[in-house]
């Protein structure tokens, strides 16, 4: 009896991607060394094995203010190729049009608000950027407040909840005017938001003179020194929100200038990282906040069976093209019935003389200069930052931190060593290279800017608007004849 409340208990504190077999208090005093012995080593390990398809696990958020990106393109890709937080959020970016979203990340989709002359007078610095996992439907939002800040909303749609994950960066010495536009932009995503629906705001504030002491009533951190207006305006609006800060991870100087304000602080537990994805900035100190919950985050329901078009009975299906009666077209009230009713009829032909063929999964993408040595170890890094995840304790940590360390300097050797080769071999292999360039060019993400002639538009809608006028240019009003002499006459 006591050793089945043990297990139960156990699996309460147990990230779900993982099997174990004894209480994890056990695990920890019988195994501890020998689990960091292997992880190390590359070895397999019988306790504990990631699931195949793990769908529901605790969703991560990490933060950082990383102090320029530019200089840090191959660091962070790099990084966020072994990476398994589901969202990343980055204050002061510093970056500008010329760097492209492909040369950052190609694993999580960017949501970027670069400094302009909009957000601030000065041209250097700034900047945010929310990165969202590739595998998890995002879109952000543009609001009609706040233009003047710089901050990115997204919106996360998963099966069965939906996130509103927002950064924002306050420069040092701003307007109360500042922190007005910052109070209607929170006001505006709260009005919108449902009660399935949770709210993120994480962000660099500049309010070092106000202090947070944890409130046990309200489980969350209240202030008690607010005493300018900006300070006031600030902590006023969190309360008439309802928001909660979370965030009690002092710098060097024992300041709190990163705040992260949340809708439901019972679901969320933040700490600090074993090892950050970029060099930290000691007065800012990086931080991973869980969701105490577990959420789908597949997008779309798995389909497990394809078309097989290179089995298809081509005969049979011309045949029945040929045989159809298509004259129910021309009796249709308007262009769509008729488009709908003629799709309707070819997919039903199609698939039933179509065999269905088992879909294969899906691999990660492969970077060419990984070998076995480093995608084992990144496969070590992953499990042994999910164990981290889940339990907390200093030897994993300590186990994570190497290997994390160990994985960047092999990888950072491997990609090196790659560039060299395709160097000496360009006049011999020009077609490594460019691939290489075509890859961090690329991008399969909808462009921020559509352009026409001499417009062009960062807005949805004005976007519609250009392509309409596109089609419409090219769109001609000479229809032919819709009689069954013109239709006869035409050629097979």
């Amino acid at each position: 009896m006591n050793r089945n409340r043990n297990q139960q208990a156990s699996a309460m504190f147990v990230h779900p991607g993982f099997r174990v077999r004894h209480p994890v208090k056990s695990f920890i005093r019988k195994n501890g060394g020998s689990k960091t012995t292997q992880l190390l080593s590359g070895k397999k390990s019988r306790p504990m094995r990631a699931r195949k398809h793990n769908a529901k696990t605790f969703p991560t958020i990490y933060y950082q203010k990383v102090r320029g990106l530019r200089t840090k393109t191959a660091d962070l890709h790099s990084a966020l190729s072994a990476a398994d937080y589901d969202v990343i959020c980055f204050t002061e970016t510093w970056l500008n049009n010329t760097i492209k979203d492909s040369e950052l990340t190609d694993c999580y989709t960017p949501y970027r608000c670069d400094r302009s002359e909009t957000t601030s007078r000065f041209e250097r610095g700034g900047g945010v950027m929310i990165g969202v996992k590739n595998n998890i439907r995002s879109s952000s939002l543009t609001e009609d407040c706040a233009t003047c800040l710089e901050k990115v909303v997204v919106h996360l749609k998963l099966q069965n909840r939906s996130l509103y994950i927002s950064t924002v960066y306050l420069p040092p010495y701003s307007t109360l005017a500042h922190y007005a536009q910052f109070f209607a932009c929170m006001n505006e995503i709260s009005n919108i938001t449902g009660s399935e629906e949770d709210v993120f705001w994480l962000g660099k504030f500049n309010l070092p003179a106000l202090i947070w002491t944890y409130d046990d009533d309200l489980s969350c951190y209240i202030p008690i020194s607010a005493t300018t207006e900006s300070e006031m305006l600030l902590t006023e609006s969190r309360g008439m929100l309802g928001l909660a800060q979370i965030n009690n991870t002092d710098n060097i100087n024992g300041r709190l200038l990163d705040l992260v304000f949340v809708s439901n602080a019972s679901i969320c537990e933040l700490f600090e990282c074993a090892e950050p994805l970029l060099r930290v900035d000691q007065h800012h100190t990086p931080f991973v906040l869980t969701l105490l919950c577990y959420l789908d985050l597949r997008t779309q329901p798995y389909e497990e069976f394809r078309l097989d078009f290179s089995q298809c009975n081509y005969a049979v299906v011309n045949n029945l093209i040929d045989n159809t009666s298509w004259s129910e077209l021309r009796c249709a009230e308007n262009i769509t019935v008729a488009t709908d009713h003629f799709y309707r009829i070819l997919i039903n032909i199609i698939r039933d003389n179509t065999p269905l063929k088992k879909r294969a999964n899906k691999r990660e993408s492969i970077r060419p200069w990984w070998n076995n040595d480093l995608k084992n170890c990144r496969n070590r890094l992953r499990k042994a930052r999910k164990i981290y995840f889940a339990l907390r304790n200093e030897p994993n940590k300590l186990l994570l931190r190497e290997l994390e360390r160990t994985y960047k300097e092999l990888n950072s050797r491997k990609f090196n060593e790659y560039i060299q080769r395709t160097e000496q071999h360009l006049k011999a292999d020009p077609k490594s290279f460019w691939s290489f360039i075509d890859q961090r060019k690329s991008s399969n993400g909808i462009p921020a800017t559509a352009s026409y002639l001499d417009k062009s538009t960062t807005d949805p809608k004005d976007a519609e608007n250009l392509f309409m006028t596109v089609f419409r240019s090219v769109l001609s009003n000479n229809l032919p004849p819709s009689d069954e002499a013109y239709l006869n006459s035409l050629p097979v």
